[in-house]
C-alpha cells in the first residue's frame, strides 16, 4: 500500500504544498512569539534544517493519510 500511495499521481505535489503551508504557519507563529520577522534568517543552519525537515515530515504524514483514505474508499466501493 505504501508504494501505491507514494507513486499515486499528485502525491508529491500535495506533500510540497502542505509542507510549504505548514512552514509558513509555523513561521508566523514563531514571529508572533518573538515579535520580529528576521529571527529565522539569523538562526543557525541546524535550526533551519530542523524547521524544513519538520515541515516535510508533517506534509508527508498528512498527505499519506489523505491518500490512504482515498484509496481505501475506492477499494471499498468496488
Amino acid at each position: 500500500m505504501f508504494k501505491r500511495i507514494v507513486t499515486h499521481k499528485g502525491y508529491w505535489k500535495s506533500v510540497l504544498v502542505l509542507s510549504l503551508v505548514y512552514g509558513v504557519i509555523m513561521y508566523v507563529i514563531q514571529w508572533g512569539f518573538k515579535g520580529r520577522w528576521t529571527g529565522i534568517f539569523q538562526a543557525s543552519f541546524k535550526v533551519l534544517a530542523v524547521f524544513v525537515l519538520g515541515s516535510f515530515i508533517v506534509g508527508f504524514a498528512i498527505t499519506y493519510g489523505k491518500f490512504w483514505r482515498k484509496l481505501k474508499e475506492q477499494e471499498y466501493r468496488k
